[in-house]
């Protein structure tokens, strides 16, 4: 890095820094994540200097970096907190000690709509044999598990 290239991003530091934190802590709400994200933007600047430094509009180009990073780590994130109610299978459920379904997500789903999921996902039903079952019309079952699925969906983007 040149020396002209280095005070140019020092300038931008000081001068966007602040401003680049306030969005970061806006949308992801959390202090420490926030200043990750504004240093891993500076960070980029550094890596791509010759870009930034010849870009017509070098704060927007920090700006919509940091709105990627802060995407990515949203990504994460998301990845880190979901549990597929798919992946409790049967065979992965401990025959001591089983999971109790609804002290995980009985607070996300009525317990109605939680024994739908289990007997869908865990206990192998069709959606017939539940329609069935429950003396529903299939389309009904559909449209509950889909409500139920979208209320995990819903919990789990919050978080």
């Amino acid at each position: 890095m040149h020396i002209h290239q280095h005070k140019f991003l020092e300038i931008l530091f000081s001068e966007h820094y602040l401003s680049l934190l306030r969005h970061a802590l806006s949308v992801l709400q959390d202090e420490h994540l926030a200043e990750n994200a504004v240093q891993e933007t500076f960070l980029i600047a550094c890596e791509k200097i010759d870009m930034l430094f010849s870009h017509p509009n070098p704060a927007g180009a920090l700006r919509l970096t940091l709105v990627n990073v802060i995407k990515r780590i949203q990504a994460n994130q998301n990845k880190k907190r979901m549990v597929p109610i798919d992946s409790l299978k049967p065979e992965t459920l401990s025959t001591v000690d089983e999971v109790d379904l609804k002290t995980m997500y009985g607070n996300i789903v009525s317990s109605d709509e939680l024994e739908l999921i289990e007997k869908l996902y865990i206990k192998k039903y069709t959606y017939e044999e539940l329609a069935d079952e429950l003396g529903e019309q299939v389309s009904t079952i559909s449209m509950r598990v889909k409500r139920a699925k979208e209320k995990f969906r819903k919990n789990f983007a919050e978080q």
